[in-house]
C-alpha cells in the first residue's frame, strides 16, 4: 500500500468550557463559480449567511487557497469530536477550561482508488486545579468512541489525547 500524503487540519480548534452559544440549524448550499472549462474551478458552501470557497486541494492541481473536500472531511472529524466531548462533558458536569484538537487523515490508494484509510485526532484538554484527570480521560475517549462522523466512515480513527492541570 503506497501512502499519498497525509491531509491535516492547518491550526488547532479551540474550544473554550462551558457557556456556548446554541447552534442554528443546518442547511447549506453549494454556488458554482467560474466557467466549466477552466482547470481550476471554485465552488462556494453557504450556511448562516457565512460563505466558504472550495475547490480541489494543492496535491491535486488545486489553488491551494481555498477549502478541499477532503479538507473539510478532516475539519469535520476535529469538529465533530468537540462538540462531542462538550455534549458528554456537560452531562457528566466535569469543569473543564480548554480542549485544542487536530485531526489529521492519511490518504491511500486501496485497489486503484484514492481514500482516507486513518484518521488521527490529537486533543490536548486543560481542566482547573482539582478537577478529576480521570474522568476527564475517561470523557476524552468516550468522545471518540460517539464521533457521529468517524463512526459513519469506514477509515479508522485513533485518539492521541493527554489532559493538563491547569492553574
Amino acid at each position: 500500500m503506497n501512502s499519498l500524503q497525509r491531509l491535516h487540519l492547518v491550526g488547532n480548534i479551540r474550544t473554550i468550557s462551558p457557556n456556548e452559544a446554541r447552534h442554528a440549524g443546518s442547511t447549506a448550499s453549494l454556488h458554482r463559480h467560474g466557467q466549466r472549462r477552466r482547470q481550476q474551478q471554485r465552488h462556494s458552501l453557504e450556511r448562516g449567511g457565512c460563505r466558504y470557497r472550495v475547490g480541489r486541494p494543492p496535491e491535486f492541481g488545486g489553488p491551494g487557497d481555498v477549502w478541499s473536500p477532503e479538507g473539510l472531511l478532516v475539519a469535520a472529524v476535529a469538529d465533530c469530536f468537540v462538540l462531542t466531548f462538550r455534549g458528554i462533558a456537560r452531562t457528566a458536569k466535569l469543569d473543564w477550561l480548554t480542549l485544542d484538537c487536530k485531526a489529521e487523515g492519511k490518504l491511500d490508494k486501496l485497489d486503484g482508488m484514492t481514500q482516507f484509510t486513518e484518521f488521527k485526532v490529537t486533543a490536548e484538554l486543560t481542566v482547573p486545579a482539582g478537577a478529576n484527570e480521570k474522568k476527564a480521560a475517561t470523557i476524552l475517549q468516550k468522545a471518540e468512541k460517539y464521533c457521529l462522523i468517524t463512526n459513519s466512515m469506514k477509515a479508522e480513527s485513533h485518539l492521541d489525547a493527554s489532559v493538563i492541570v491547569g492553574d
